[in-house]
C-alpha cells in the first residue's frame, strides 16, 4: 500500500521523550526519577501524593495532579474513576534483519489471534518485531520470531522482549476534583492499532488548557474539571466507539474469512479507491471503517451474525 502523502513516521522514542523533557525543564518543570506513586489523596485545598524512592517514602503536595502513568488500573480505581475492563497485551523485540525495506503487517490466528503482528525497519539492518494478543504474548512473539527467522528475514534478536498492557476502551471517568487523567491511563488509545501517541498528545493539549483555566480561576472543582472530558470526547469519542466495535468484529473473523475479505478488497478496486481519498488518515479510522462496512461486496461475505452486529453498531452510535 502506497499513498501520495506521508501517512506516518518512525520515531526515536527515547530521544523524543528527552526532547520533551528538556523543553519542560527549561519552562520550570522538575523531574523526580526512580520514584513510584503509591497513593493520591484529594483534600479540600490540595492533593497529597505518597511515593517511594529506593525504599524511602516521600510525600508531595500540590494544588492539582494529572495522571499520565500509562495503563495503571490500580491507581485510577483507588480514586474511584472506574477501571478499563478491556485491554490487550503488546510484546516487542528489536532484531538484526536483512532485506527489509518497508513496514509489514501480519495477521492470522497462529500469529496474533484477533490482532496483528508487525515488522518495522528502523535502519537498513535493524527492525522492531512485535504483536498484540489477548493472552500469552510471550509465546505468540516467540513463534512469530521463529516464523520470520525461517523466512530469512530475522538474523538474530538484539534485545530482550518488552511487554505492555494496551487499553482498548476509555476510563469511565477521566476527571475529578483537582485531578485529570491523560493518555493510556485514560484509555485514549486507538482500539484498532493500540497506538496512543497521537490521541495522547491531543488530549494533553486539552488537559493543559483545562488545568490552566482552572488554576487561573481558582476553581478546581469536579464540575469545572469535567470540561476536559467533554472536550476530548467531542474530539475522539465517535472515532473510539466505531474503532472499538470494528476491532470486536475483526476478532470474530477466522483466517478463511479474513483471506476472503482481503481478496475482495484487492480484486474489487477498493484499495485504489481508499488510497485516492484526500482525507485518508493514519490517525483517524472511523471514516475508513464505515466505508468498508458499507461496501456490498464485503457485506456479501460476512457471516449473518456480523451483519446483525453491524446494524446494531449503526443504531447505537448513530452512524447510518
Amino acid at each position: 500500500l502506497r499513498h501520495q502523502k506521508n501517512q506516518a513516521c518512525l520515531l526515536d522514542r527515547p530521544a523524543y521523550n528527552m526532547t520533551l523533557a528538556n523543553k519542560a525543564i527549561k519552562r520550570g518543570a522538575e523531574y523526580i526519577l526512580s520514584t513510584t506513586v503509591k497513593d493520591v489523596a484529594i483534600e479540600d485545598d490540595r492533593v497529597i501524593i505518597q511515593a517511594i524512592n529506593q525504599s524511602k517514602k516521600q510525600t508531595f503536595e500540590a494544588k492539582a495532579a494529572v495522571i499520565t502513568a500509562g495503563f495503571s488500573p490500580g491507581l485510577t480505581s483507588k480514586l474511584k474513576m472506574g477501571t478499563i475492563d478491556d485491554f490487550v497485551l503488546g510484546a516487542q523485540v528489536e532484531a538484526e534483519v536483512t532485506g527489509i525495506g518497508e513496514v509489514a503487517i501480519y495477521s492470522g490466528q497462529k500469529i496474533a489471534p484477533g490482532a496483528f503482528g508487525w515488522l518495522v525497519p528502523t535502519t537498513p539492518t535493524r527492525a522492531l518485531v512485535g504483536l498484540l494478543a489477548r493472552h500469552n504474548p510471550a509465546n505468540h512473539l516467540r513463534h512469530f520470531v521463529a516464523h520470520l527467522q525461517e523466512q530469512g528475514k530475522i538474523i538474530k534478536l538484539t534485545t530482550e522482549p518488552t511487554y505492555k498492557s494496551v487499553p482498548l476502551k476509555p476510563l469511565p471517568r477521566t476527571y475529578g476534583e483537582r485531578l485529570l487523567v491523560v493518555g493510556d491511563a485514560a484509555g485514549q488509545v486507538k482500539p484498532t492499532t493500540g497506538g496512543g501517541v497521537y490521541y495522547g498528545l491531543l488530549c494533553a493539549d486539552i488537559a493543559a488548557k483545562t488545568m490552566q483555566q482552572a488554576l487561573q480561576n481558582n476553581n478546581l472543582s469536579t464540575d469545572n474539571m469535567a470540561l476536559y472530558e467533554r472536550e476530548w470526547k467531542s474530539r475522539l469519542g465517535r472515532d473510539l466507539k466505531i474503532s472499538y466495535q470494528a476491532r470486536k468484529l475483526y476478532e470474530r473473523l477466522n483466517d478463511k474469512q479474513l483471506d476472503n475479505l482481503l481478496d475482495i478488497v484487492i480484486n474489487n478496486g477498493i484499495t485504489e479507491d481508499i488510497l485516492q481519498e484526500d482525507n485518508l488518515s493514519f490517525d483517524w479510522h472511523s471514516h475508513l471503517i464505515l466505508k468498508l462496512f458499507k461496501n456490498k461486496a464485503i457485506l456479501n461475505i460476512l457471516p449473518k451474525t456480523i451483519i446483525a452486529a453491524l446494524n446494531d453498531i449503526g443504531r447505537n452510535i448513530n452512524i447510518n
